[in-house]
């Protein structure tokens, strides 16, 4: 996988301080590949016994958590393991399996804020705005879920989603207004985003 632990058997909080700085500064090496040099980004979470846990297993689990919360703030710094953030990541992980079930079950429904001119404050457009209607939860804003579709690697199936409801709403307006859409660096990224964004606007009828 794409994740490691590292241990400091110390007892000495300066020295336990110098080896996460040591780590950090290791991971932001760049690396050669193929001729080309690259820096990849690590997400690093901390935790420390026995003040954060009492055995290795609940050490690992927070520590986990604690890199979950650097992916999704996305901090270039270690994050350290603070009170309530286990349940944090539960409900973030809770919520992160539901979403393909989410799509599939279309709980997400589209809201279109007006764009307006700047010169006369005429409206020229619209941005597609998502939301979740959770069974459970209520309305989700997207804060809520889509920090977490973009560390499990769901926003690409949750963007294409947005493309062509988006799409399908537009071609059905009388006046077929400019549509915004916000799309993520995972999906610019994607090799299918662009037979996506062609499969959305054909199957609307909409104009590119």
């Amino acid at each position: 996988g794409d994740e490691f632990a590292a241990a400091a058997l110390t007892p000495d909080s300066r020295a336990v301080d110098d080896f996460i700085d040591g780590v950090t500064t290791a991971m932001r090496e760049p690396v050669l590949f193929h001729g080309r040099s690259s820096i990849v980004p690590a997400s690093i979470g901390v935790a420390r016994f026995p003040a954060d846990a009492s055995d290795i297993s609940e050490l690992l689990v927070r520590a986990d958590a604690a890199m979950y919360d650097a992916k999704e703030r996305g901090a270039t710094e270690a994050m350290r393991y603070r009170e309530g953030l286990l349940e944090h990541s539960a409900s973030r992980r809770f919520l992160g399996r539901q979403i393909l079930g989410a799509i599939a079950r279309d709980e997400f429904t589209l809201l279109y804020q007006p764009q307006s001119s700047l010169k006369d404050e005429a409206v020229v457009g619209w941005e597609a705005l998502i939301r979740w209607q959770h069974p459970v939860l209520g309305l989700l804003h997207p804060g809520e879920f889509i920090p977490i579709a973009e560390t499990n690697g769901t926003i690409v199936q949750l963007g294409e989603w947005v493309l062509r409801h988006a799409c399908s709403d537009a071609a059905n307006w009388q006046n077929q207004a400019r549509i915004a859409v916000n799309v993520s660096a995972a999906q610019l990224t994607d090799d299918h985003f662009l037979a996506s964004v062609t499969r959305s606007l054909e199957e609307s009828g909409l104009e590119p």
